[in-house]
């Protein structure tokens, strides 16, 4: 379900306990789904619902069903044969109903702001893009305190900025096996990854920039 050589630069070994995480929450999600088709049922079995309403309920929990199909797509490797101008705009869009099913299990309220038109694209593996934002947030929701986490985008010369702020300590985030290993991917591919402390060390904003391709 991870890795892919020369396809990522997140190396296998990185991605799975962050995968492993990911999954454990789309499943639990998808139990939910399970338990009220279960309910549907049981109350067609015993005649408490009209067969419209069954047939209604049913069809809002199959699309219930096609989308977390769609999370679990997203966890899978995308692979290329080279790199590609990608926009972090397109990455969150599919990471937000991810990473919002992961931190709701841990009481986290994500927020992603709009990004500026301004904002270039970076050259990266097709499924870099998502795996850096998955990286970003988990490492930055690494708290035991339960708070908000806000992840925008903007373009700071020639370079993308992803910037993540979340109530976690700057040193409980630094030593995060997420935030190392997308440190080491980062600057693989000529970028930079920072984490400053904020808030008299109440919380940490974390800042991934890549350079821009146009």
């Amino acid at each position: 379900m991870s890795g892919g050589s020369g396809r990522s630069s997140v190396s296998a070994d990185a991605w799975i306990p962050v995968d492993d995480a990911l999954l454990h929450s789309v499943v639990h999600a998808a139990n939910n789904r399970v338990a009220a088709l279960g309910g549907i049922v049981q109350l067609q079995d015993l005649e408490l619902a009209t067969p419209a309403e069954g047939i209604r309920a049913m069809r809002e929990e199959f699309q219930r069903m096609r989308t977390l199909m769609e999370r679990f797509r997203d966890l899978t490797l995308r692979r290329g044969d080279k790199k590609e101008a990608l926009r972090f705009t397109d990455a969150l869009r599919r990471a937000e109903p991810l990473l919002a099913l992961h931190t709701a299990t841990r009481s986290w309220k994500l927020t992603i702001a709009d990004e500026p038109s301004d904002v270039g694209p970076v050259l990266l593996w097709p499924s870099d893009p998502l795996r850096f934002v998955c990286l970003l947030v988990i490492a930055a929701t690494s708290g035991e305190t339960p708070g908000e986490v806000y992840i925008g985008t903007l373009r700071n010369g020639t370079m993308t900025e992803v910037t993540v702020v979340a109530g976690s300590p700057l040193a409980t985030v630094e030593a995060r096996a997420e935030f190392i290993a997308l440190r080491e991917a980062v600057e693989r591919e000529g970028g930079q990854l920072s984490a400053t402390a904020t808030n008299a060390g109440a919380s940490v904003e974390i800042t991934l920039a890549l350079p821009s391709v146009d």
